[in-house]
């Protein structure tokens, strides 16, 4: 297991070939995946492409990417975290997670978030982003927790929902 970050509850480790499992039993939720795809069902070759995609994103620099995120002490899978070049605002680092349900509402969210932050702040990176639906309220609630800032609000056109309202969070950690 390549271990990217531990914090008090969580491992945060690289994605391996057989992580598709977890992938196809997170996303099969309709509720975790309602402000990313609708809740549509995955499919299995498109969480085959997507860990594959990962894993070599890891050549080019293995502190950022996608990390399977795993709970303290059983090592159950809870998620995956993620802290990436941002494409909207491109001198930022992007956050993202997903988690399972039974994860929600624990501080799980901020505290994998704010341990990838504070690696990237060892390594000279101060700023940082992550986006929401408008709609997902507990979303917003963990980016104001990590300490990022309502930016912009836009129409995400990636997401296959009538309401595309999303939002734009973002902070210089330096400034």
């Amino acid at each position: 297991m390549e271990i990217h970050l531990e914090t008090e509850r969580l491992i945060l480790r690289q994605f391996t070939l057989e992580d598709v499992d977890l992938l196809m039993e997170l996303d099969s939720d309709p509720e975790v995946t309602r402000y990313i795809n609708g809740g549509k069902p995955p499919e299995r070759d498109k969480a085959q492409d997507f860990v594959e995609f990962v894993i070599s994103g890891y050549a080019e620099n293995p502190r950022q990417g996608f990390f399977i995120a795993l709970e303290k002490p059983t090592l159950e899978f809870i998620g995956w975290f993620h802290y990436r070049p941002d494409r909207r605002m491109t001198d930022h680092m992007e956050i993202g997670y997903r988690l399972v349900k039974a994860a929600w509402g624990r501080g799980l969210a901020t505290e994998g978030s704010k341990a990838l932050i504070e690696d990237g702040f060892s390594r000279g990176i101060h700023k940082v982003s992550g986006c929401t639906l408008k709609a997902n309220v507990p979303s917003q609630n963990v980016l104001r927790k990590i300490g990022l800032e309502l930016v912009e609000e836009y129409d995400e056109q990636r997401v296959p929902m009538e309401d595309k309202s999303a939002l734009l969070f973002a902070r210089d950690f330096e400034a």
